[in-house]
C-alpha cells in the first residue's frame, strides 16, 4: 500500500468538520493567501457574539483560517439561534440575497455525560478525589459525545452590538519595556532597528 493510499484513508476518516478544515488549508497553500504570508494584523483570537467566550483547539484554527480566507475583521461567531434569540438578521447583498446563506461554518464540541443518566456530567462529584480516583470514576461512569454547531461571523450579521476597539497608541511607551530593552542592549546584544524583515 502506498503513501497516497494510506494518506486517503486517513481523511476519509476525519469527521465532516475536519475533513473541512483540511480542505481549507490546502486550498490556503496552493492559492498562497493569508495564512503563510506576513501579516500581524487580525481581528482577535475567535469567541462567542453572545458569551465572549474563546473558541479553542481545532475550533479556534478553523476559524481563523476561514476568518482570513473569507476576509472577516470580526472576530465574533454566533449560532443561528443566538442570531435569532437577539433579534439579529443576516445582512443582504446589492441583490438583496442573505450574506448568510452557505456562510455557516461547522464547529465541533464535546461533552461529557453520565452514562447512567445520560445527563451532562457534573464534575463536582470529583471533588476530594486523588489523580487515580477522578480516572477511574471517569473511566467507569462518564462518556463524551460529539456535538457539532454551525455558527456565522458577526461581519454578516445585522444588529450586532458594535465591537469595542482598543486604540493603541504606537508612539506611547511602556516605562518597564523600555527598561528590559535597554538593559538588553547594553549587557546582552546590541539591538539595531530597520530592515523589511520580521
Amino acid at each position: 500500500m502506498n503513501e497516497t493510499t494510506e494518506t486517503n484513508k486517513a481523511y476519509e476518516r476525519l469527521t465532516p468538520q475536519r475533513k473541512a478544515l483540511v480542505d481549507q488549508v490546502i486550498k490556503n497553500l496552493e492559492t498562497s493567501n493569508g495564512l503563510w504570508t506576513q501579516g500581524w494584523v487580525g481581528s482577535g483570537v475567535p469567541e462567542s457574539a453572545v458569551t465572549g467566550k474563546k473558541y479553542h483547539g481545532v475550533n479556534n484554527f478553523y476559524l481563523t483560517l476561514v476568518a482570513m480566507m473569507s476576509g472577516y475583521k470580526d472576530n465574533r461567531w454566533a449560532t443561528f439561534k443566538q442570531i435569532e434569540d437577539n433579534n439579529w438578521k443576516f445582512k443582504t447583498d446589492e441583490e438583496g440575497k442573505s450574506l448568510g446563506k452557505g456562510n455557516g461554518v461547522s464547529v465541533e464540541f464535546f461533552e461529557l455525560r453520565d452514562k447512567e443518566t445520560k445527563s451532562r456530567f457534573d464534575s463536582s462529584v470529583l471533588d476530594g478525589m486523588t489523580p487515580n480516583e477522578r480516572q477511574e470514576y471517569m473511566d467507569k461512569n462518564v462518556y463524551p459525545i460529539r456535538k457539532y454547531y454551525r455558527v456565522f461571523n458577526g461581519d454578516i450579521i445585522d444588529g450586532i452590538p458594535a465591537k469595542e476597539t482598543h486604540v493603541i497608541d504606537p508612539n506611547s511607551v511602556v516605562e518597564r519595556a523600555e527598561n528590559i530593552l535597554d538593559y538588553w542592549n547594553t549587557n546582552e546584544a546590541k539591538i539595531i532597528y530597520g530592515g523589511n524583515e520580521a
